[in-house]
C-alpha cells in the first residue's frame, strides 16, 4: 500500500518497523492470545496506519522512560515514536491499545 502511494524505500522501512513493533506488543501481552488488527487508511497522499488489539492495556504515564540507551524489551512505542514523533497511543488497563500514526507520500 505504501509503495502504491509512492512512499520512499526509507518510509516503507519504518512503517514495518513500526508495525512490527506495535504487533510485538501486541502479541506479548497476552502471549498471542488475542487478535491483533492492522488498518489502513488512505486519503490522498496520506496514509493513517493503525494497530488494534483487546490485550488489556497499560496505563502509559507509568512507564519509565529509558533514555539514550536501549534495553530489551519495552522499548517499542519509543522506536514508534522516534520514527513517527506524532504517534499516538491510546491504551486503557480495562481494554486494549491502540497505535496510530501518519506518514505523507509521494510530491
Amino acid at each position: 500500500m505504501a509503495r502504491y502511494f509512492d512512499c520512499d524505500e526509507e518510509t516503507v522501512d519504518d512503517i514495518k518497523l513500526a508495525i512490527s513493533e506495535a504487533c510485538t506488543n501486541a502479541v506479548k501481552a497476552k502471549d498471542g492470545s488475542v487478535p491483533v488488527g492492522i488498518y489502513v487508511h488512505p486519503a490522498d497522499a496520506n496514509l493513517e496506519f493503525e494497530v488494534v488489539d483487546s490485550a488489556g492495556g497499560f496505563d502509559e504515564s507509568a512507564m519509565t522512560p529509558r533514555g539514550e540507551e536501549l534495553e530489551e524489551g519495552g522499548i517499542g512505542l519509543q522506536i514508534i515514536k522516534s520514527l513517527f514523533p506524532q504517534a499516538v497511543v491510546e491504551s486503557n488497563p480495562n481494554g486494549g491499545t491502540t497505535v496510530r500514526f501518519a506518514v505523507t507520500c509521494g510530491g
